[in-house]
């Protein structure tokens, strides 16, 4: 398992949680798993694509997990210092599961 997923990441959730004091509803962070086997890949696009005039290039960021990881959308996976959002989008397969990440900030 050490060689497939060399490093660790660390997954938060969002949860809904109620102020006492004001009653507004809002999403609090909470570590789903502390310490998740994972390897990163990094990927940017070949061709930039043109916005307002600029060339962008965007950049492909993918987790790669154990069998059967699951990660709900729009959870935050801390890794290398940086924070990056599931976007929703996984693939399973026998030996992995890939999950497609979106660039947040730091950690």
């Amino acid at each position: 398992m050490r060689v497939l997923f060399p490093h660790t990441c660390r997954v938060i959730a969002y949860r809904d949680t109620i102020d006492p004091v004001s009653g507004v509803t809002k999403q609090t962070p909470h570590t789903l798993i502390e310490s998740l086997p994972c390897m990163v890949s990094f990927r940017r696009s070949p061709e930039g694509e043109r916005e307002d005039g600029a060339v962008v290039f965007r950049q492909g960021i993918r987790l790669y997990a154990p069998p059967q990881t699951e990660l709900p959308p729009g959870c935050a996976v801390e890794f290398g210092g940086r924070v990056y959002r599931h976007s929703g989008m996984d693939a399973s397969y026998p030996s992995h599961t890939e999950f497609d990440l979106i660039l947040e900030g730091k950690a």
